[in-house]
C-alpha cells in the first residue's frame, strides 16, 4: 500500500463509519495529529494530551478512545514504564508501505487534497472549466439530504464546530472556501471534479488570523445540544454557558442556575414548541441539577 492509498482507505474508513459529535472531533484532531508528524505509522499520544487538544481532558478522551478502537479506526499500545501510550491508525501500514515518518506528498504545490481524497498532483496545473462561478453557486447552496440546512450552512457547522472557529468567522470562511472552488468549477488541481465538498472543507485550512473560540469545552457541550435539532440559528445566535445565582420562585431563595446565552432569536427557537423536546433532555443534562435560564444579549 503506497502513502496515497493509504491515506485514501482512512479517509474513507471514517466516512463509512458513524461516530457521536465527539468521536467524530477526537478523529479529527488525531488525524491533524499524525498530519503534522509526517504521516507516521505510529505516534505517542498521551490521553492527557489528547483529551486536552480535544478541549477537555484525560476522563473525557478514554471512553472515545476506547470506542474508536472497537469500531476498528484506529490501534492503541499500551505505554510502557513512564512512557506514552502509542496510537496508529488502522489498518497498520504494512512491512512493504511507507516508511515510518515519511513527508512524502504532504507539502503544498505535491498533493491536492480535495473530496476526502488525496491524489497526486502539481500546483501550476491549468484548469479548464465550461461552467460559471452563478451554476457553482447555486450547486453550492442547495438543501441537504440528511437535514435543513443549505450546503453553505453544513459548511459552517463544520467550521464552527470542528475547526473551532467563532459564527462570524466560520461564515467569513466558508465564503472563502466556497470562492476559492468557484474560481476553478469545483475541480481539483488535476481538473477533476471535487464530489465531496464537505470531506475537502474537512482538510481546508482557515486563515491563521480567524478568531477561535476561547472555549472549545463548552462548543461542544454545545454541539450535543445543536444534534438534537440542527439549524444555522444555533450557531449564530449562541454565546456561551455560564452559572449564575437566580432566586427560586418557591423559596425566594438565591441558588445556582444553569443560564444559556443566546440571541432573541435563537432562545425563541429553543422555546418552540417543535424543538423545546428535542433539547431538553441535553440541556438537562448539561444543567447537571440545576435550574435551566436563558438570558439573550445583541451582538
Amino acid at each position: 500500500m503506497n502513502y496515497i492509498e493509504y491515506i485514501n482507505d482512512i479517509t474513507d474508513r471514517v466516512q463509512n463509519c458513524e461516530l457521536t459529535a465527539n468521536e467524530g472531533w477526537a478523529m479529527t484532531v488525531l488525524i491533524k495529529k499524525f498530519s503534522r508528524l509526517g504521516w507516521r505509522k505510529k505516534i505517542r499520544y498521551a490521553d492527557e494530551i489528547w483529551g486536552a487538544d480535544c478541549g477537555h481532558g484525560r476522563k473525557w478522551i478514554i471512553p472515545i478512545r476506547q470506542s474508536l478502537i472497537d469500531k476498528g479506526l484506529i490501534a492503541w499500545e499500551r505505554p510502557q514504564m513512564n512512557g506514552e501510550p502509542v496510537i496508529s491508525l488502522y489498518p497498520a501500514l504494512s512491512q512493504n508501505g511507507i516508511t515510518e515518518g515519511t513527508t512524502e506528498g504532504t507539502t503544498e504545490g505535491t498533493t491536492e487534497r480535495t473530496a476526502g481524497r488525496i491524489t497526486e498532483g502539481t500546483h501550476n496545473k491549468t484548469i479548464k472549466t465550461n461552467k460559471t462561478n452563478k451554476d457553482y453557486k447555486t450547486l453550492s447552496l442547495q438543501k441537504s439530504a440528511e437535514s435543513n440546512l443549505t450546503e453553505r450552512e453544513r459548511f459552517i457547522e463544520i467550521l464552527f464546530f470542528e475547526k473551532g472557529l467563532s459564527a462570524a468567522a466560520a461564515a467569513k470562511e466558508a465564503d472563502r472556501f466556497i470562492a476559492n472552488y468557484e474560481r476553478t468549477g469545483w475541480l481539483d488541481r488535476n481538473g477533476r471534479e471535487v464530489r465531496n465538498r464537505l470531506a475537502a472543507l474537512k482538510l481546508w485550512e482557515p486563515k491563521k488570523d480567524a478568531i477561535t473560540h476561547r472555549d472549545l469545552r463548552i462548543v461542544a457541550q454545545w454541539r450535543q445540544v445543536y444534534n438534537c435539532a440542527p439549524d444555522i440559528v444555533m450557531i449564530r445566535g449562541f454565546y456561551g454557558f455560564e452559572i449564575e445565582k437566580c432566586r427560586n420562585d418557591n423559596t425566594g431563595e438565591w441558588e445556582d442556575a444553569f443560564w444559556i446565552i443566546t440571541s432573541p432569536v435563537l432562545k425563541k427557537y429553543l422555546q418552540s414548541e417543535s424543538v423545546r423536546p428535542l433539547v431538553a433532555p441535553v440541556l438537562a443534562e448539561l444543567a447537571d441539577g440545576k435550574k435551566i435560564m436563558i438570558k439573550t444579549k445583541t451582538i
